[in-house]
């Protein structure tokens, strides 16, 4: 069976990793037959651990059936010159040390932003093996959006021109995004990037994983158990981000029209204590924060949410479509799910999974949050049918097939 590599420098361990993408993928790449290494940084993201603390080059080093090969790179915080450091450490390092591993691939998946896929590609070039590029973030089109760069900014224009040419050198490119190949026709590539080579895979949920953890770790709260209002949930982080601040407000909106609705924010975040103040500052009676709630409870947690909501910032790249890893969570928890930006092929609405609308106004969305509420018992429920119906498409094992087709050659 065929080798595979798969490259993320943010890849972290199953007992650090929050972006479950590659290890889902690996596990069950491995079920079906394949041999698969994980090669990612020892500087564990977001966390204090960094794997390699002596002089040692790289880590071999085994997870149950997962195999990482972990580059040394240097810890950092925040996203200053350290963190910058570390991003060029591990491309070059792969470079460097490549040739030392024990197994070859004979397909590689890159899983970096476009402007270290050349340090990819050459080790396939190498190795003589296709490359795929995964692309989960439309970079640098979304630093441009967020911090309001034009696209005519010198450095943007650099920048595309390496998105185009990652794009145009690699064997197979695969976005998380459904409106990948409307990307690159917006950007006037289609002439040298074929539509045959663009592929869709979405990020999505282990629903093996999601319901055994539901029957077997099981969620006690008295509050949310003694609440007999109609529940609305956010769960994720409390950052400006996030937009949290957005859903107090129509939660403060939903209250003037209906007493019998209650919102709960679970999570942490920076923003946390700021908006526990803001809402108490209005006077707020129907929201109730959680602090954070460790990720195997969360499925028996969702099963007491009468609504999931789901905040995103309004953004141009909308249009190309969504890859929201909370989403698949809320959609396997068989709840329907309100979000206030609607995206190119919206999963919500396409599926008829509850609502999804291009609305930031709290007054409009806390009257569709109590339009949810008081809808019929039968449409009510067949909201639910069809999130746990739409969930199966973004099983992991569903789309790990996905990508062996595209392994195998049998997309062609």
């Amino acid at each position: 069976m065929k080798n595979i590599w798969i490259i993320n420098q943010y890849a972290a361990p199953p007992e650090w990793e929050v972006r479950v993408r590659n290890n889902m993928m690996a596990h069950y790449l491995i079920e079906k037959g394949y041999n698969v290494y994980i090669i990612s940084a020892s500087y564990i993201h977001n966390t204090e651990v960094n794997l390699i603390k002596d002089k040692a080059k790289y880590i071999k080093r085994c997870y149950d059936d997962l195999t990482f090969y972990h580059l040394k790179t240097s810890s950092y915080t925040g996203n200053g010159l350290s963190r910058i450091k570390s991003m060029f450490e591990f491309p070059l390092k792969l470079c460097r040390y490549f040739k030392e591993f024990d197994i070859n691939p004979d397909v590689i998946i890159c899983d970096l932003d476009a402007i270290f896929f050349p340090f990819a590609n050459y080790v396939a070039k190498r190795k003589k093996c296709p490359i795929f590029l995964e692309i989960r973030d439309l970079w640098p089109a979304s630093i441009g959006v967020y911090k309001n760069i034009s696209d005519k900014n010198l450095l943007m224009r650099f920048l595309y021109m390496i998105e185009k040419k990652a794009y145009k050198n690699c064997d197979k490119l695969i976005f998380s995004m459904e409106g990948g190949y409307r990307y690159i026709k917006d950007k006037g590539w289609d002439n040298r990037i074929s539509e045959k080579k663009v592929y869709y895979i979405n990020n999505g949920i282990d629903l093996r994983t999601f319901n055994k953890n539901k029957h077997m770790y099981t969620y006690k709260d008295e509050i949310i158990s003694n609440d007999k209002n109609f529940k609305v949930f956010y769960v994720g982080s409390i950052r400006t981000a996030n937009g949290v601040k957005n859903i107090i407000d129509i939660a403060k909106e939903t209250y003037k029209l209906d007493k019998e609705i209650t919102f709960y924010i679970i999570g942490d975040g920076n923003e946390k204590e700021e908006l526990i103040k803001y809402s108490e500052d209005l006077g707020l009676k129907n929201i109730i924060f959680k602090g954070y709630i460790e990720k195997k409870y969360i499925p028996s947690l969702l099963s007491n949410s009468n609504l999931n909501i789901v905040h995103f910032k309004n953004s141009p790249l909308k249009k190309y479509g969504a890859s929201l890893n909370k989403l698949f969570e809320y959609l396997a928890s068989g709840i329907p799910v309100l979000c206030d930006c609607e995206f190119y092929k919206d999963i919500i609405n396409e599926n008829d999974c509850g609502l999804s609308i291009d609305e930031d106004n709290p007054k409009i969305l806390a009257q569709k949050i109590i339009d949810i509420k008081n809808m019929s018992k039968d449409k009510y429920n067949q909201l639910k049918l069809n999130c746990l119906k739409t969930s199966k498409k973004y099983d992991y094992s569903y789309l790990t097939d996905k990508m062996i087709k595209l392994i195998e050659n049998e997309d062609e």
